[in-house]
């Protein structure tokens, strides 16, 4: 493990991107990292230790969110940015980001990304630590991955590594592209179609949609 930990530092990782509505990932992971997803829940350990490098301390926290379980849930909303660090570290919102993915997989707690229903956030809240602290005092003493028993197939949920779950499809589904230019027009258009996207989560509910609609594909072009 520890010579795949030091693979990451050689290995630049852009960061997840958002490529449907709803949410769906471009986690963009690197060759070393896809590697420790394979080795699954016995990474944990040294994922964990791997926080307390700022040059990997990201990676970490998105690869923790694919094989750990409540050991890892504390550490991970320690590593957190939050004050004056929001603002100071030009990589305060990838980390947070990342942890917000991570968490959200590890409990599929509603902190961040509602189960269904409104218009879908794709940066991380400038309170995001300050949320899964709240979250966690709260449930700390009986959250266990194996005791949960919310379902995990809903839309915007994370869905990778140890955790990732098979969703149905339905033949002939909606499928929307929208293209983005450059210009007020490819801006309102997104918005347009963001906002119609919002709408049809909060009046079908998130199980109605994610039988009807396969994808609504976000394709940036500069």
């Amino acid at each position: 493990m520890r010579e795949l930990i030091a693979e990451l530092r050689r290995h630049p990782w852009p960061g997840p991107r958002p490529v449907a509505i709803p949410l769906e990932w471009d986690f963009q992971f690197t060759g070393p990292m896809l590697k420790i997803l394979e080795v699954g829940p016995p990474a944990q350990d040294a994922l964990i230790e791997s926080l307390r490098d700022p040059e990997v301390k990201a990676q970490a926290i998105i690869l923790l969110g694919g094989v750990g379980d409540e050991r890892a849930v504390g550490p991970i909303i320690d590593a957190m940015a939050s004050g004056r660090n929001l603002r100071s570290s030009p990589r305060a919102e990838q980390l947070n980001l990342s942890a917000n993915i991570a968490l959200t997989n590890i409990t599929a707690a509603e902190v961040i990304w509602h189960h269904g229903g409104g218009v879908v956030e794709t940066k991380p809240p400038a309170d995001s630590k300050k949320r899964w602290e709240r979250w966690w005092r709260k449930n700390k003493e009986t959250f266990t991955v194996k005791g949960s028993s919310t379902d995990r197939r809903y839309s915007n949920y994370p869905n990778y590594g140890v955790y990732k779950q098979s969703q149905a499809e339905t033949p002939g589904a909606l499928v929307f592209c929208v293209r983005l230019s450059s210009g007020m027009m490819g801006l309102t258009c997104t918005r347009l179609a963001i906002a119609f996207t919002g709408f049809l989560i909060y009046h079908t509910g998130h199980c109605s949609l994610s039988h009807t609609m396969k994808k609504i594909i976000v394709a940036m072009m500069v």
